[in-house]
């Protein structure tokens, strides 16, 4: 069945309605347009100068006519029952002709040609600043979209620089696709889920639902998964790009897909997801019949496809980063824990001691409302603020009874000790206020440095709280721990002495918390090795 002509041609109505009006102002008559997509073709005015493509020429003469004027490309004209009929090849970017034809009633032909000529050196110097024009507006387009997409790859590459852990990969996503979904101008950009699966040979990739979805949601999500997972192979190889997919028979089971580009995501060798764009907006570039070079912005092409493919890139990167940043984090948590376990070692009554003062700090910094990364921070903190102790010697740790002057000076140097074993480990550098300066009071009397007020870390005025909590509801050697009622009667008594007023009642708010995680506290064990049977 053949196509209808009318889909296969694109033209201005308000270039042929101003033609219309120009030739009517120099002729004086009203002139027909024919046109040629397949075969030479009336434009009917519908009365409200809109041209629809009519009936084919039957009249063997006038097609001739229309073809000798196309292919001498000047103005012809030809006698019929004593009317002059005058042929002017309307000059053009398009490929396809269009010609004006005006009947004249006994009009002198060598006058209507002069005058044609005339008129079509005008239209030809208009439809060449016209095509200037166009040419002028599509390199602005194109400078002012290469300037977009450099803005987006620079903004993308610092958001590589990760400063917390909160900002994973699919944060990344939801900020990076509603910025890229214009640039590729389509409908709508999707990022589609891999999923880890177990098989036969092993753990395998399977192709999830979309997680993350910008623009309109033109496609049903079960649609985007489906079309992934037909076309996920050809785009390990290269982008998939299908324009006019929704004419094909693969688009049957693929409702409200037009075209799409499809590319994975891929870090090293393990699948993360894929980038899907769907259906090429053409809004901006609705009039292409008279620039036929433009045909390609109304097309998904290699452009697209080479940005999507780089940020997918950028996406797998950042993902790549993220779990590096997870590993040396976990890296540095266990390293802290190794540390507290040889402080504990040294002083059985004391186990316990660093990880409640964590835990409790933590919580008074979450009151405070002092944010997830800065809570995470002062509970590593609060995990080494007694490190230096391992620089203490045993027996005034150990000690039963009280100490003596020298051996509370001794004690009160492991602040400073801790500050000097922390030195060298430069990623954990945000913890040396804390532990340097939680044993300050509040009224410039405390040690290391003597410290008053809000010159003392905010770190350590938190933990100071903590650490004086936790030590008066515990065991020692010399004596019990004291009843909670005593131990809060003092410290709120010490607000403005000893402590910050502020961070006590930040904990008298957080004290039922306080209290159950001292209750339901325990100990992590020591890992016993077995000793291996000897035959």
């Amino acid at each position: 069945m053949a196509a209808n002509p009318t889909s296969l041609i694109r033209f201005d109505q308000q270039t042929l309605a101003d033609l219309q009006s120009a030739l009517v102002e120099t002729f004086g008559v009203k002139f027909q347009f024919w046109l040629h997509p397949d075969q030479w073709h009336r434009l009917a005015d519908d009365g409200d100068s809109e041209y629809i493509l009519s009936d084919g020429v039957e009249d063997v003469q006038i097609d001739k006519l229309l073809t000798d004027s196309v292919n001498s490309t000047v103005p012809t004209t030809m006698e019929m029952a004593g009317a002059t009929i005058l042929a002017i090849p309307i000059p053009r970017a398009s490929r396809k002709a269009l010609v004006a034809v005006g009947t004249f009633e006994g009009g002198d032909s060598e006058w209507l040609l002069k005058l044609a000529n005339f008129f079509q050196r005008d239209v030809r110097s208009q439809s060449e600043l016209t095509s200037l024009r166009h040419e002028n507006q599509a390199f602005l387009r194109q400078v002012t979209n290469d300037f977009e997409e450099l803005t987006f790859l620079r903004s993308m590459a610092e958001l590589l620089e990760i400063s917390e852990l909160s900002f994973d990969f699919t944060a990344m996503a939801e900020t990076v696709l509603p910025t890229l979904k214009p640039l590729l101008e389509a409908d709508g950009l999707v990022l589609v889920a891999a999923q880890t699966e177990s098989t036969g040979q092993g753990p395998g990739v399977s192709v999830g639902l979309p997680e993350v979805w910008a623009g309109n949601r033109c496609v049903d999500p079960r649609t985007c998964q489906r079309l992934v997972e037909r076309y996920r192979l050809p785009c390990e190889i290269q982008p998939v790009v299908k324009n006019n997919f929704s004419g094909t028979a693969e688009a049957e089971e693929f409702l409200g897909v037009e075209s799409f580009i499809v590319v994975p995501i891929v870090n090293g060798t393990d699948f993360i997801g894929w980038l899907l764009a769907l259906n090429r907006n053409n809004e901006r570039n609705m009039n292409t019949e008279e620039l036929p070079w433009e045909v390609s912005y109304l097309e998904f092409g290699t452009h697209e496809a080479t940005l999507m493919s780089s940020s997918a890139a950028i996406l797998a990167t950042h993902a790549r980063n993220v779990e590096l940043f997870r590993e040396r984090e976990e890296l540095l948590v266990s390293m802290v824990r190794a540390l507290v376990s040889a402080i504990e070692a040294k002083d059985e009554y004391t186990r316990g001691h660093s990880e409640r003062v964590a835990l409790y700090g933590k919580r008074v910094a979450e009151e405070l409302g002092l944010g997830e990364d800065y809570c995470e921070r002062l509970y590593l903190t609060g995990l080494l603020h007694d490190v230096g102790k391992i620089g203490v010697r045993d027996a005034v740790l150990r000690k039963p009874g009280p100490l003596t002057d020298e051996e509370f000076e001794e004690i009160k140097q492991h602040p400073d000790k801790g500050w000097a074993i922390l030195q060298d480990l430069e990623p954990l550098t945000y913890v040396f206020p804390g532990v340097l300066h939680h044993h300050e009071n509040y009224n410039g009397r405390g040690y290391p440095d003597g410290l008053a007020a809000d010159n003392i870390p905010l770190d350590g005025r938190i933990l100071a709280v903590a650490d004086a909590f936790d030590a008066m509801t515990s065991d020692r050697p010399y004596r019990s721990g004291m009843p909670q009622e005593k131990a809060e009667a003092i410290l709120k008594d010490g607000a403005g002495k000893q402590w910050d007023p502020e961070m006590i009642d930040a904990f008298f708010r957080a004290m039922p918390d306080i209290l159950q995680i001292k209750k339901t506290y325990q100990p992590r064990l020591q890992p016993v090795r077995k000793t291996p049977q000897l035959t």
